[in-house]
């Protein structure tokens, strides 16, 4: 059965070429989660080619069989949606540059890591939305990733209270712990590798994420969760990061 789609609210991840004039296209949609499409000829169409970039809301139509279907429009998000239906004011197109357009990178290879192909999740959409708007804005880049990454995990099922640890005791701050993947948090010592302070979970509980001292640990514990997702192949865009981190001198985030 042929399923037919029009006028979606998406977003491209990624794209590669595809036989001699085409692309394949990732991209995260508003109902359907992630799909990956086939735009025929795209590649000799500026027009067509110029709209498949990342970080623009675009209205896309396709047709499919299977997972893998085919684009048959696309335009920029008309300005005349109305502001209530997304949130967002439009044309909506983030132009990232520098060290916050890797993080935006970054954000795309997780989704596609972490989110099968047509695989709906509610809110997915406008917390990917949300954080490319904050990777505009002055809030630390780190700050803006964490975040995502935890609140990714909860969507997915996996979040954890991070005031208690599963076996129901509190979190004390002078303790450390670790994120035991599919059961929770697990009291450990200080020297274990993977240990995160009592401290630092108790404020990441309380949705606080941009404090210096604690983030070390913020990236431990996301990183610890993400793990069964993401697995151990690199990722391109962190490969990138660390290559500007290195004519900036910079301390790594990701």
């Amino acid at each position: 059965m042929i399923q037919k789609v029009e006028f979606e609210p998406a977003i491209i991840l990624h794209r590669k070429p595809y036989k001699e004039t085409s692309l394949l296209v990732d991209l995260l949609t508003l109902n359907y989660g992630r799909i990956a499409l086939v735009a025929n000829g795209a590649r000799k169409s500026r027009d067509k080619a110029g709209l498949l970039q990342p970080f623009q809301m675009l209205s896309v139509s396709w047709k499919s069989r299977s997972d893998l279907g085919t684009l048959t429009q696309v335009e920029l998000m008309s300005a005349l949606v109305e502001d209530g239906d997304l949130g967002m004011d439009f044309p909506w197109v983030k132009r990232l540059q520098g060290s916050r357009l890797y993080c935006g990178l970054y954000l795309n290879e997780l989704i596609i890591r972490c989110i099968q192909r047509v695989q709906a999740i509610d809110g997915l959409f406008q917390l990917y939305c949300h954080s490319l708007e904050l990777l505009q804005s002055d809030i630390e880049e780190a700050v803006v990733l964490r975040s995502f990454e935890w609140q990714l995990i909860r969507l997915l099922g996996y979040g954890v209270s991070l005031n208690q640890t599963r076996n129901g005791i509190d979190i004390e701050p002078d303790k450390y712990y670790y994120y035991h993947v599919g059961h929770g948090i697990d009291e450990t010592t200080s020297s274990s590798p993977q240990a995160v302070s009592g401290a630092a979970l108790l404020e990441f509980h309380c949705g606080q994420w941009h404090k210096a001292e604690f983030a070390k640990d913020a990236r431990q514990l996301t990183w610890q969760a993400l793990q069964p997702f993401i697995g151990d192949k690199p990722f391109a865009s962190r490969r990138l990061y660390q290559g500007l981190l290195q004519q900036q001198k910079s301390i790594k985030i990701f």
